[in-house]
């Protein structure tokens, strides 16, 4: 019989775990039980959970020398995977039977418990499966067999929240995941463990060593809600006041910090998670190192702000930006005999290859994407610590961009290193690659910097500009046909920046009248509670683009500051106060002060029509509350 005790206190609550029965006959009540030494075994053990943390205390019998402890947490009770098909996907039925053709798949199971030297993983399937898998394939480069339904994982193989484990056959689903501890008992126990949310729920179960006998197994309930829960409802629907905006701002500056990436034995420890998954109750996706910059930008300009200064320290906001920038540094690639050298890693990203050739995972180098980390981290870092690595960076990234520009037609999207090849194609969203040279030249004049940037733009123009001024989608290089618009508010918002930081470097008025007409179709085609569609021209209420709005509210900041018009300024402040109406405020303490986004491309490669929130999009959403704080205080 399992006896569970608990007594409620006000910050905490304390669980009694009591051992089972297994040393007497089957008649035998737990209340008689007693250990060798003839104490009763009830309340021998104790768990305590305070806040974020567990402790574990008391004895074992004294035959037992060592025990297991296993962490089975809920957010693991579904573990989430690549061929995941949401049912509010409007393609879902089609999607369904076309992922149940696949042979591959990648779990994503997560890791809320910080693991011990001691620790490791456990991985259980529905059936057995004879196949080769890998962990977290974007780190470790190593191949496993699998013969069996269940595998073992080394601590040092784990990240924190979001796991990855790509198993290259079978449709075996992962059925469970827990953390395992092994320790040797003495006279007394003394454990402690630090948990990643202080609302972890779940099971918690000890067993003796060896034969894994359960001595004893408990329930942990959530008991703990969201502090912060409902603290913007009370600004709803009141426009862009100064107190709901620096409320805002310091709901998404927790946010993005609390995003942060602090896995012991990760490449990227010390970046972002891109996306928290509402449903999954995870952080997702530690390796994008391209989308830090604007969270970066946004941490150092608000630590300037007196109101957030009072709520947040601001010596913790440039710690934590130089913490995400120190960790972006170690991506760029030193090698000169490589095709991508001086480019900053953009990402890793799943590849639909076979394991054998690429461990379920591609590393990609990308001009753009490296040049957007340098002008909105790399170099606003520079200006705030006068770290020159920054700005060398800047200037061999700059170099490279000119020499492709003049070795390529058109530069392709990126460079797969463990393929070994470039991507045959461009994308409109190359157009931000300009953000970086043309911050570098802010930083120091230099005329060459305004040619580089001039003619990489022209090398864009001549594949995806249009008549309309809405740039095609892509451009196929080896069949040289360009893939008409799709009209993607986020993708056309990247080509626009582009145009924006282009007219800043070289003062062409060219790229000024480029950028003022594609901005019109976003003009003509917002809908009138100040947001966009996932496609704009679909005028869709039922597939919001949150990142292109955050986006595009931004943008359209910027455009006024060269232009002045009124109209300009309308569209920027209609987008906010969509973002501000959004702006997550419910019982999820992770998610909260993110701006959740539920369309195709809510994680953007996967986890499409599940509810995302997006750290890139909360820096731009918080960028442009601080340019509507700047426009109010002249």
């Amino acid at each position: 019989m399992l006896i569970n005790m608990r007594n409620r206190l006000p910050d905490f609550f304390m669980i009694f775990l009591v051992l089972l029965c297994s040393c007497g006959t089957a008649d035998q009540s737990a209340d008689n039980e007693v250990d060798p030494s003839g104490r009763p075994l009830e309340d021998s053990i104790q768990v305590l959970k305070k806040a974020d943390r567990i402790h574990i205390s008391g004895r074992v019998p004294e035959n037992i020398s060592s025990i297991e402890i296993r962490f089975s947490s809920s957010r693991n009770s579904s573990i989430s995977s690549y061929l995941d098909v949401s049912p509010l996907n409007p393609e879902a039925q089609e999607m369904k039977e076309r992922e149940m053709e696949q042979e591959y798949n990648i779990f994503y199971p997560v890791v809320d418990v910080r693991p011990t030297e001691t620790m490791s993983g456990i991985a259980t399937f529905e059936t057995n499966l004879s196949t080769l898998y890998s962990v977290n394939a974007m780190f470790n480069e190593a191949l496993f067999i699998l013969n069996g339904n269940s595998i073992t994982i080394d601590n040092t193989l784990l990240l924190n929240w979001e796991n990855n484990i790509y198993i290259e056959s079978g449709s075996s689903k992962m059925t469970a995941f827990c953390l395992l501890d092994r320790v040797a008992t003495g006279e007394k126990l003394d454990l402690n463990y630090e948990l990643l949310s202080p609302g972890w729920t779940g099971e918690i179960s000890i067993h003796a060593l060896p034969g894994r006998k359960e001595l004893s197994r408990v329930t942990i309930e959530n008991e703990v809600t969201n502090p912060e829960q409902g603290s913007l409802a009370r600004f709803s629907g009141s426009g862009l006041g100064r107190e709901r905006l620096v409320a805002s701002l310091a709901a998404t500056l927790k946010f993005t910090m609390g995003s942060q990436d602090l896995s012991e034995f990760s490449k990227t420890k010390n970046g972002l998670n891109i996306f928290y998954d509402k449903e999954a109750r995870t952080y997702r996706r530690p390796t994008w190192v391209w989308a830090w910059g604007p969270s970066i930008k946004l941490m150092l300009d608000a630590a300037e702000l007196p109101e957030i200064r009072e709520i947040i320290s601001p010596e913790l906001l440039v710690k934590v930006a130089m913490q995400v920038g120190e960790t972006s540094l170690k991506f760029q690639l030193k090698d000169p005999e490589s095709p991508a050298y001086g480019i900053i890693m953009s990402r890793w990203s799943e590849n639909r290859g076979t394991l054998r050739e690429n461990y379920g995972y591609e590393e990609y180098y990308s001009i753009a994407d490296a040049q957007f980390l340098a002008g909105w981290g790399w170099m606003p870092l520079y200006a705030e610590t006068g770290d020159e690595r920054y700005l060398q960076g800047s200037r061999l990234l700059t170099e490279v961009t000119g020499k492709l520009t003049n070795t390529f037609d058109i530069i392709p999207m990126d460079y797969m290193v463990r393929a070994g090849r470039w991507k045959d194609y461009v994308l409109n969203e190359q157009g931000f690659g300009t953000e970086g040279i043309n911050e570098l030249f802010r930083a120091e004049a230099d005329p060459e910097y305004q040619e580089i940037g001039d003619q990489y733009m022209k090398m864009l123009l001549r594949k995806l500009d249009t008549e309309e001024g809405v740039w095609n989608r892509s451009y196929q290089i080896r069949e040289d046909r360009p893939v008409p618009a799709a009209y993607h508010t986020r993708g056309v918002g990247w080509a626009m920046e582009g145009l924006l930081a282009v007219y800043e470097l070289t003062g062409s008025e060219v790229y000024l009248e480029k950028a003022k007409l594609m901005a019109s179709h976003l003009q003509a085609n917002q809908l009138p509670d100040g947001s966009w569609s996932y496609n704009f021209k679909s005028l869709d209420q039922q597939e919001i683009s949150e990142k292109g709005t955050a986006l595009w509210s931004l943008l359209f900041y910027k455009l006024y500051h060269f232009t002045k018009d009124p109209e300009h300024l309308s569209a920027a402040r209609k987008a906010l106060e969509w973002c501000l109406d959004n702006q997550y405020d419910g019982p999820d303490m992770h998610a909260h002060g993110g701006l959740i986004g539920l369309s195709r491309q809510s994680g953007v490669v996967y986890r499409q029509w599940y509810p995302l929130a997006c750290s890139y999009t909360s820096g731009f959403f918080g960028l442009a509350v601080l340019e509507e704080l700047n426009i109010q205080s002249l």
